[in-house]
């Protein structure tokens, strides 16, 4: 029946737009409906698990979604004996883990619509348009802040610069010119341009991936080869002249941005347990002015330390965690008492690493990197971009275990898994029919798709 799939379209279409920009409207535009947020937000959890649960076809999928659904009721529920409200407030951080694939799979086999790759496509250019915008507003009121989070609104500072190098980079190898870099990035010099929203904040992760950017837009033979180190001085250029625009931004110093020590001190840390007591105390209302809380965040490294010994102290230990949902609560539901304790540890900036390990554990950590690697190697097609963007995505996968916990985000799950199906083989995109008999496709009609 064509209503179904048309239905699962537009529901998954409109589910992902708003979740995308409910941030910047509340906080910019309509901020009266700030007070509908949370709903918001957890109508469009449901409808993308929903989506997804009805799409689940795929053994590794049903694999990695039952797997983690067993790991996380046994350390929620059974081992650390929180309430179901939690467990299920948890798990709406582990939807896009667990089931973007299916429902991306069921997108891209079925289409739903004619050309569902080229509309998808365009609206992934729609959406460097619509960050140019937002982080453009949000720049000139707030200046380089976390405030500048795109339609993420505050906070989404981190995961709005990923994107845009992602879906940017996909976007270009999709209408990458055979043979001439040139005309490549003439006909594409748009997809440059709406880069710059990633030097209007502090984000320094967009430093490494805008390298990676330059060096994989060359195909990986004997001749690209060469004609990168032909165009190492200039891209080398680029990236010095770049980073200079990125210093002066920031207000930054090129001398700080190279510093060894300056990345050291951010990511491992400086006296850290000058740091914890300050966020102790900070927590304990020693500190009556709230304005200074942003100013002392517990370095990321440290963060994946300090845990060791918060989870020592609950029934799921170094192996199984303090369960899911301690990062969840707060507003229409209250926060565990593990969070309540450990609000100090819990709040700020979260590599994906610490978000994983404090709540499920080395069993968490270790389903969560099997999940990603596992993605990663699917078998890919002849196309030889493929390569290009499986080795983008895979160091950036990499970096994000040290770096931040975008993965819990829905819609930042569907937006990175697809250019993975994008390049699959038509194999790992059938989907069986149901029992309504609808066609799935065919690998021919799949290929012409890939073209």
């Amino acid at each position: 029946m064509l209503y179904r799939p048309l239905l699962f379209y537009w529901a998954f279409t409109i589910a992902l737009w708003v979740r995308m920009s409910v941030g910047f409207v509340t906080e910019e535009i309509l901020p009266p409906l700030e007070v509908l947020r949370s709903v918001i937000e957890l109508l469009t959890d449901v409808t993308f698990a929903v989506l997804g649960i009805a799409t689940l076809r795929n053994k590794r999928d049903i694999f990695f979604f039952i797997s983690f659904i067993l790991l996380a009721f046994f350390s929620t529920i059974v081992v650390n004996r929180l309430s179901f409200p939690i467990f299920f407030n948890g798990f709406r951080e582990f939807v896009g883990l667990t089931l973007a694939f299916p429902a991306l799979r069921y997108l891209i086999a079925r289409s739903p619509v004619d050309g569902f790759v080229d509309r998808f496509d365009r609206q992934l250019y729609i959406f460097l348009w619509v960050q140019a915008f937002c982080v453009t507003i949000q720049f000139i009121k707030y200046g380089a802040t976390d405030a500048v989070g795109g339609s993420f609104g505050y906070g989404g500072s981190g995961t709005v610069s990923i994107l845009i190098y992602v879906i940017s980079f996909y976007l270009l190898m999709r209408r990458r010119v055979p043979d001439s870099l040139y005309l490549t990035l003439w006909r594409n010099k748009w997809l440059i341009i709406l880069l710059y929203p990633s030097f209007l904040n502090e984000t320094k992760i967009s430093l490494i991936l805008l390298a990676l950017y330059a060096v994989l837009l060359f195909p990986f033979s004997a001749r690209h080869f060469w004609r990168l180190l032909l165009f190492s001085p200039i891209i080398a250029a680029g990236l010095w002249g770049i980073f200079n625009i990125y210093a002066r931004v920031t207000n930054q110093t090129m001398d700080r941005l190279l510093s060894l020590d300056f990345y050291n001190a951010y990511i491992m840390g400086e006296d850290v347990d000058r740091l914890v007591d300050f966020a102790i105390g900070l927590q304990d209302g020693e500190f009556d002015d709230a304005a200074i809380l942003w100013t002392e965040d517990l370095p990321r490294i440290a963060k994946i330390g300090l845990a060791f010994s918060a989870l020592n102290t609950t029934r799921g230990g170094l192996w199984l965690g303090a369960g899911v949902g301690h990062f969840k609560g707060g507003t229409s539901m209250g926060l565990s008492q593990f969070a309540k304790l450990y609000n100090w540890l819990l709040v700020g900036t979260r590599p994906m690493l610490f978000f994983m390990f404090i709540q499920l554990g080395f069993l968490g950590v270790i389903w969560l990197i099997c999940n990603l690697v596992t993605s990663l190697l699917l078998r890919r097609n002849s196309d030889e971009r493929s390569l290009n963007i499986k080795l983008y995505l895979a160091a950036l996968f990499a970096v994000l275990m040290f770096y931040n916990d975008s993965f819990r985000f829905t819609f930042f799950c569907v937006l990175v898994f697809y250019p993975i199906l994008i390049y699959s083989t038509p194999s790992e995109l059938l989907v069986e029919a149901d029992d309504e008999g609808e066609d799935s496709g065919n690998e021919a009609d799949l290929d012409r798709q890939h073209c």
